[in-house]
Parts: structure tokens; C-alpha cells; sequence
């Protein structure tokens, strides 16, 4: 529950309730931090209860005008991508057989459409893909930054959803260096697998790596932790699942040799071997190849290929769907600036136990604002609360009883 310290409100601010103990110049720095973040969570709106609505109707203009020059133009293009980008676009999907993936070598001439089995097209907006983008950086514990804006801005100057399918803008794939092209397209292949994963009815997910990091000592998967993994595990009710990102910003047609090398390597090295490594065996273990093009190209297209788990024997470390749903959630906590709550979530309660871990209350610091009769929080320090056993007080207390 939030507790409001009530005191003098700084003229002209959106938000309320700042104590006067901040001097001036604190206050300000905060209110423009925040603000920035503000507009970070707003790209993350979903049941995580951060949300923001982009109007055409200039209703943000007088948060705007409160802003340096510099400031404006970043939020202004924030602005752009969202009224670009809330529009249904699609990309192709294609299907391969596991079979096909695993020759050593195709016949000469060989035919994409013959090769692969065509599926629905799988259909976002720029939002959503956005939201799977910053939510797969979150699943991963180890990193601790905040993506968004720097994400949001590269996207409104790549690619184009105004239409469907999906595309490049032209010259997109020789505006960045190849080490930035690589992270850029590895990051938006992993929103579209987590897209993708949605399509299959999949609701949970978790970042592999951090959670075998989270298996208990001398489990199998604890064991292989220094191999190449998948990066996602997606579970439900009633099974599990692997899934491997590949993404390209340069595979200008569907080349069934390239496609078919790039499959069979995240098959052989990331997938299957963890097919094995997680006891009970997930069910199904994907790899998800995500091809943007340029309009004078090919369309946009998805390839993947699914092999079938093996049934395998009960293990005595029986493999946990609720560790995948808390480190789901875990993400979503972590995104909103409450990494202790985060932790206080990961953490089973055998664990935390042994661990010597104990749940002591934390205060974290909120500030307020108020935008058509709706109150949004935005945490004023994105990597961490306050321990209120130290006996600070602070302007905004979240107190969390995981």
C-alpha cells in the first residue's frame, strides 16, 4: 500500500506531495529523473499497473513544455514512435521439420516453400513487441539497466509498423555498425519469441540462464550452467517449454541453406542438449529465427522449427512450473524499480530459509502523477529501496508482503 507524506507542493509540477525538506535544486533533478522513467514505464503498460495513454490531442504537451529543449525533442520522438506504432503490423511464419533442419546438407537448388510448412502470420503492434522486447531484458537478472528509452528511440528510426508485414526502413541495415546491428536484432528477435510463445498459449516465462542459476547445488542443469543454453523457458499448467531467439537484419530472401544452418546450429548447441539437462524433460524445444527485411526485399519472415520432447522418468528434483511463474513476475517487479521485492519472490521459502535470509520490510520512494483523474508511481531510484529498519523516513512507502 502506498502512505503519502503530505507537504508543500512545488509550483507548476505535475506532481504532488513533495515535501519541502528536498531543496530546490534535489527536487528538480528528481522530477526530471522521474519524469524520464515515467516515460520508460509507459512502455511497459500491462497488468504490471505502469501505463500512460498517448494521445493525438496534445494531452501531454503541458508536461512537455516543463522540460528543457533537449529533453522535449526525446520525449517528442517517444511520442512519434507510440502514434506510429500502436497499429497492428505481422511478420511471416514458417514452419520447418526437424528432420529437414538436421540433414547434413540439402539437395541442390533447394525450395523454401517445399522445405517448410506456412503457418498464420503471427500479428502485434510496435507496442507489444516493444513491451516483449524491454520484458525479455528484465528476465535476465544479471542485468540491472534500464533499456527502454535508448530501444524506443533506435525502433522509430528502423523500422516501420505502419503497415503490414513488418519492415526495415530503407537503409536500416547499414545505419548501425555490425556489433550494434548484432545487439540490436538479437534483442528484437527475443520480443518476437516471447510473442510467439504467447501465440502457443504459453503465459509464464523466464530468462534459461538465471533460472538454472536458481536450481538447487548438484541438480544436472546446475552442472552444464557453463554451456550455451536457449534463452527462454516458457511453462503453463501443464507443460514446459525451450525456446531459442536467432535474429537478422541482413538475410535479405528466404535462403533455405543459410536459414537451415543458422536452425540447425541453435538446434544442436542451445536446444537439444537442454532438452536433456532439465529433469523432467521439457515438452517441446523451439528454435524462432526472425528475418526483418527492407521493403525492396523479401517479406519479413519467422522460421521455426519444433522437435518433440522425450518422455523421461521422474527425477528426484521434479522441474518446478511455480519458479518459472515467480521469476515471470520477478521481471515484471524488477521493471518497476522494486528489485528486493523481486528477490523476495525468486526466493522459495526452503531457500530463503537456508539461505539466512530474512524478509525485513523495505521503503521505497514513489512519486505521483496525476493525469486525467489516474495516479501513476514512478520509483525514484530504478535499482533499489530503502531498508526502513534504519529508521528513514522517505516521501512514498511500498510496502510489499512477498
Amino acid at each position: 500500500m502506498f502512505r503519502g507524506d503530505p507537504g508543500s507542493t512545488i509550483r507548476g509540477s505535475p506532481f504532488r506531495n513533495l515535501p519541502s525538506r528536498y531543496g530546490a535544486n534535489r527536487c528538480a533533478m528528481r522530477i526530471r529523473r522521474c519524469l524520464r522513467a515515467l516515460w520508460i514505464r509507459s512502455a511497459l503498460h500491462s497488468s504490471c499497473g505502469f501505463r500512460a495513454d498517448c494521445r493525438d490531442d496534445g494531452s501531454y504537451n503541458n508536461v512537455l513544455r516543463k522540460q528543457s529543449g533537449e529533453e522535449s525533442m526525446l520525449m517528442g520522438d517517444i511520442l512519434n514512435f507510440c502514434r506510429s506504432s500502436l497499429g497492428n503490423t505481422s511478420i511471416e511464419v514458417y514452419e520447418w521439420k526437424e528432420s529437414g533442419v538436421k540433414k547434413a546438407r540439402l539437395p541442390n537448388s533447394p525450395d523454401f516453400c517445399k522445405l517448410t510448412t506456412k503457418l498464420p502470420n503471427l500479428t502485434f503492434s510496435g507496442w507489444s513487441l516493444a513491451h516483449a522486447v524491454v520484458r525479455a531484458d528484465y528476465l535476465d537478472r544479471r542485468n540491472l539497466t534500464m533499456p527502454g528509452l535508448g530501444f524506443l528511440l533506435q525502433f522509430s528510426h528502423l523500422i516501420d509498423f505502419s503497415k503490414p508485414p513488418i519492415e526495415l526502413k530503407v537503409g536500416a541495415s547499414k545505419a548501425l555498425n555490425d556489433v550494434s546491428l548484432t545487439s540490436l536484432s538479437g534483442r528484437v528477435a527475443q520480443g518476437l519469441a516471447i510473442l510467439y510463445g504467447h501465440r502457443l498459449g504459453l503465459k509464464f516465462t523466464a530468462h534459461l540462464r538465471s533460472h538454472v542459476e536458481s536450481l538447487p547445488a548438484g541438480s544436472l542443469g546446475v552442472m552444464h550452467k557453463g554451456e550455451a543454453m536457449a534463452d527462454f523457458l516458457f511453462a503453463d499448467n501443464n507443460k514446459t517449454v525451450l525456446i531459442e531467439s536467432k535474429g537478422s537484419f541482413t538475410q535479405k530472401a528466404n535462403d533455405p541453406t543459410a536459414i537451415k544452418s543458422v536452425l540447425k546450429g541453435a538446434l544442436k548447441e542451445q536446444v537439444d542438449p537442454w532438452m536433456g539437462y532439465l529433469q523432467p524433460p521439457p515438452s517441446n524445444g523451439y528454435v524462432v529465427y526472425s528475418c526483418l527485411r527492407e521493403n525492396s526485399w523479401a517479406p519479413s519472415a519467422l522460421s521455426v522449427v519444433d522437435p518433440n520432447g522425450e518422455d523421461g522418468e521422474t527425477a528426484d528434483l521434479p522441474f518446478s512450473r511455480e519458479q518459472v511463474m515467480r521469476e515471470n513476475y520477478g521481471a515484471w517487479l524488477r521493471a518497476m524499480g522494486l528489485p528486493q521485492a523481486a528477490e523476495r519472490l525468486m526466493r522459495l521459502p526452503g531457500a530463503a530459509v537456508a539461505e539466512g535470509f530474512e524478509a525485513q520490510p523495505v521503503e521505497t520512494e514513489f512519486l505521483v502523477f496525476e493525469h486525467e483523474g489516474r495516479s501513476f508511481g514512478v520509483s525514484t531510484d530504478p535499482f533499489g529501496g530503502v531498508d526502513i529498519s534504519s529508521g528513514t523516513s522517505q516521501l512514498w512507502e511500498l510496502t510489499c508482503p512477498c
